[in-house]
């Protein structure tokens, strides 16, 4: 089966050289092309006035926003699962 196609369109991208206005085409789980106005028949996301950008992987956690790791209650930890993406983490 075909990995799943998306095109975000319009975004503001946060790139080595600097912001600037692209398409971003995504396959499955990966960014294969950043480029001006990229046509393909993918399903099209539109992301005109938001900022895309790298996510940040981060090997070394405790928590974060407010949540704690040092815990048995498993509510904490998706309270921050939940809270990570949002925040640029992937």
């Amino acid at each position: 089966m075909p990995e799943p196609r998306l095109l975000v369109r319009g975004a503001t991208a946060v790139l080595p050289a600097g912001l600037r206005r692209a398409d971003v085409l995504i396959e499955g789980d990966r960014v294969v092309e950043v480029g001006d106005v990229l046509a393909d028949g993918a399903q099209v996301l539109d992301a005109s006035g938001m900022t895309v950008g790298p996510g940040f992987i981060d090997v070394h956690v405790h928590g974060g926003g407010g949540h704690s790791f040092f815990t048995t209650d498993a509510s904490r930890v998706e309270a921050y699962c939940d809270w990570a993406p949002r925040n640029g983490v992937t």
